[in-house]
């Protein structure tokens, strides 16, 4: 009998706690986050490139920092790791499921949770900044805005004023071609080659500034295909007249701050050139989250840009390039 008197309430203790805990879980509130995808519609069908419909689903990052007792907050600095999640594809507001369950804090008081969102979820976290690789000229990289919330019921995230848009901090050229006299596309050769020239490579933002905050090393970014972002083929302008231009790709980079872009153009026979693009009226930039269309006229003498915007938003129309 001694023996049940002593192992009894032991078993009552350890009904208790797992009791306890399962009720802990019960009464904490999960987050759930839903998110759109800021105005997009790419001039083409390209991968890298996400529109506002984008139907697959996207693996994105978030930052996490809790109000402190007293109602400060702490830097994002002191946040160790990002959180992984991944946002349903399809358009509008779309659920977002983090790879970890997250919770808000049960305090009555001083309880808010701050999240801040970004993708591609390969940008490098460290100490509160995210660094992008930009190199290949075929990532789109996409920052939300710091967004506050709380268990209560109106302050929620996804309520009126939670919810999360990723928006586009990089602009995007695309650049078509053709032959406006007859014979000239023979006199020119193959189009082998376009570059956007001296563009950053990376990409650094520091949480929660919306803007990137550091831009890296320099180089010439080769045009990608849009069908499947391999490096740009050699275009052959035979009977390719401005009626139907031929794409010879596509990039995204750093927005301007001025109102011309520099291309450089190599072909069979006419060698390499730098063209510059200036934007209409001499007015403007190329800015973050617009999609801009170069055509280049390949004429007997010289080389002639137009540009117009396919808009991921609405934009003003770039003259015609000769060359």
């Amino acid at each position: 009998m001694k023996q049940f008197k002593f192992f009894f309430p032991c078993l009552l203790l350890l009904a208790s706690c797992t009791q306890d805990a399962a009720l802990q879980e019960k009464e904490a509130l999960e987050i759930r986050l839903s998110a759109g995808i800021g105005n997009l519609e790419a001039s083409g069908a390209t991968r890298g490139v996400i529109n506002e419909g984008y139907a697959q689903a996207l693996d994105v990052s978030f930052a996490r920092i809790d109000q402190l007792t007293g109602g400060s907050w702490p830097a994002y600095t002191t946040v160790a790791s990002s959180l992984a999640a991944t946002r349903t594809g399809g358009v509008g507001q779309q659920n977002i499921t983090f790879t970890e369950k997250q919770f808000y804090q049960n305090g009555e008081t001083d309880n808010g949770t701050k999240l801040i969102g970004w993708y591609p979820n390969t940008g490098t976290y460290t100490n509160g900044a995210v660094a992008f690789d930009i190199s290949k000229g075929t990532v789109d990289v996409m920052l939300t805005r710091e967004v506050t919330g709380d268990k209560a019921e109106t302050e929620q995230f996804g309520k009126d004023g939670h919810t999360f848009t990723f928006n586009h901090l990089l602009t995007q050229v695309t650049v078509k071609a053709y032959a406006s006299v007859d014979g000239t596309a023979a006199m020119w050769g193959n189009v082998t080659s376009v570059k956007v020239k001296d563009q950053p490579t990376t990409c650094t933002v520091t949480l929660p500034e919306q803007t990137p905050t550091a831009w890296g090393t320099t180089a010439h970014l080769l045009l990608k295909n849009p069908t499947d972002d391999s490096d740009m083929t050699a275009a052959n302008l035979n009977d390719v007249k401005e009626a139907n231009p031929v794409t010879l790709g596509y990039a995204m980079f750093q927005p301007t701050t001025a109102n011309t872009l520099t291309l450089e153009v190599i072909t069979e026979k006419g060698g390499t050139r730098d063209v510059t693009v200036t934007l209409p009226g001499n007015t403007g930039t190329f800015a973050a989250g617009t999609a801009y269309t170069v055509t280049l006229n390949f004429k007997s003498t010289e080389v002639v840009p137009t540009a117009s915007i396919s808009a991921w938003k609405t934009g003003a129309p770039i003259p015609t390039v000769d060359l």
